[in-house]
């Protein structure tokens, strides 16, 4: 070999080498600085996992301990997650725990938005806000959020109607900064309100003369809290009830945390659920059940990098009556059976329906169900059909296995997207499409 030639090999291993070294060292670096900002866990998996076993068709759990990084365009905000275990917890507890959950949604859906049609970065087409909202998503959930972020103000939906006498709100929410701080920590408010507009005087956080609050926000060190007030016109009548998130069972405060939040209004009487857990149950929360007018989310924000994330607002009218709509029409569509996205993973907030049709069966062993899944018209037919069928057998065996429902009973079905109930693209209408409907056969 010349001599120049073998300069040359020698020069390029070298080079290859150095490369290597460098490219090897740049991995450490990010590995070192991965493992500084993030241990990687689910902070109640284990809990899901433990209930799982007992339920069945309930997995895994979405709850993170995290930490926020940077969105840039308001794009993907990253939660790095921490171990944390539920030492001590039977399976027994876990089931009485979900299996005591009793809200049922209801009956038609009114309006649905996940933020779907919405660019990342922009304000949410069909909501108002006197303080900064927009579009990002998570690295730790799936979806759209609304980044409600520095600023005191309002956050408004413009397609809700004046809210009827009997219904349920239900959204998904995100916590964002650093629980573990002390002094005056970030408020995000749920106010039920007699104001006749919604989008009157934005910065005012209270619902009007008549209404209610609820609120979550940061206590004392690391502890979280829950509070209701009660708002009349009498002001004797006004009342506070406070709750921590210690005083929950199995709930814990921290940074990127999902919430399910729950919201069930029968006549004067208002149930708020905070996952599957009911928090406040006030007999009368409204000194008349027409003063409910409207709803909208108000935040309290006073430093940057502190955000609340909301998403999966859900609204239904009336009240649902499982035992009549099945014994005396023979029929039950129902919204309240609610899956992951894309699977036949059942979502924790549907043991609520289920434990109600669990009983009506087992109270009346000669009747029969066939229940029938349906989906919405995203995806393929033949996807579709698939997955409307696994979601019915999904329902099918946590009642057997769940609820002690006798197995010839029950019939499972799936009618994919081939009996939509309405043809729009839109979000309200694909969450009207995507239900659970049992009949009774002999």
């Amino acid at each position: 070999m010349k001599r120049s030639t073998l300069v040359t090999v020698l020069f390029l291993l070298l080079s290859v080498c150095t490369s290597n070294a460098q490219f090897w060292k740049k991995v450490k670096k990010k590995v070192e600085k991965a493992a500084e900002e993030t241990v990687l866990d689910k902070s109640d998996q284990k809990t899901r996992e433990k209930t799982g076993q007992v339920l069945d068709s309930i997995l895994e759990g979405k709850d993170r301990n995290k930490r926020r990084g940077k969105n840039g365009q308001g794009g993907q905000t990253d939660f790095p997650m921490e171990d944390e275990s539920l030492e001590g917890v039977s399976d027994q507890d876990v089931f009485s725990y979900y299996s005591r959950f009793d809200f049922v949604p209801g009956e038609e859906i009114k309006a649905f938005d996940d933020f779907s049609r919405d660019a990342l970065g922009d304000l949410p087409a069909r909501w108002n806000t006197s303080n900064s909202a927009e579009v990002v998503s998570l690295s730790n959930q799936e979806g759209k959020w609304v980044q409600l972020g520095l600023g005191k103000g309002s956050f408004v939906p413009d397609f809700m109607e004046p809210l009827p006498e009997n219904f349920t709100l239900e959204y998904d929410l995100v916590i964002d900064y650093d629980t573990s701080l002390g002094g005056f920590k970030p408020v995000v408010i749920m106010n039920i309100s007699d104001i006749e507009n919604p989008n009157y005087d934005l910065n005012d956080q209270t619902p009007g003369d008549n209404g209610a609050s609820f609120i979550i926000y940061g206590g004392v060190g690391d502890k979280g809290k829950l509070e209701f007030y009660k708002y009349a016109e009498d002001n004797n009548l006004d009342s506070r009830t406070p709750k921590d998130f210690s005083d929950l069972q199995y709930q814990t405060w921290e940074r990127g945390k999902l919430m399910h939040i729950s919201v069930w209004k029968q006549g004067k009487r208002l149930r708020v659920y905070l996952d599957e857990e009911k928090v406040f149950d006030l007999p009368r929360a409204f000194e008349a059940s027409e003063l409910a007018r409207n709803f909208r989310f108000f935040t309290n924000i006073p430093k940057e990098d502190t955000n609340y994330f909301i998403s999966n607002v859900r609204f239904a009218e009336g009240a649902s009556d499982i035992r009549s709509k099945l014994l005396n029409e023979g029929r039950l569509v129902t919204y309240g059976i609610t899956f992951d996205k894309g699977s036949a993973r059942l979502k924790p907030e549907s043991l609520g329906v289920l434990k109600k049709v669990g009983q009506v069966l087992n109270d009346t062993p000669d009747i029969s169900l066939e229940i029938i899944g349906h989906t919405d018209a995203d995806g393929s037919d033949e996807l579709n059909m698939e997955l409307s069928e696994q979601r019915a057998n999904a329902v099918l065996n946590t009642l057997v296995n769940t609820f002690d429902v006798n197995p010839e009973q029950l019939l499972a079905t799936g009618k994919g997207e081939t009996e939509l109930l309405s043809f729009d693209d839109t979000p309200d209408a694909h969450a009207k499409n995507r239900r659970v409907e049992f009949q009774i056969f002999r």
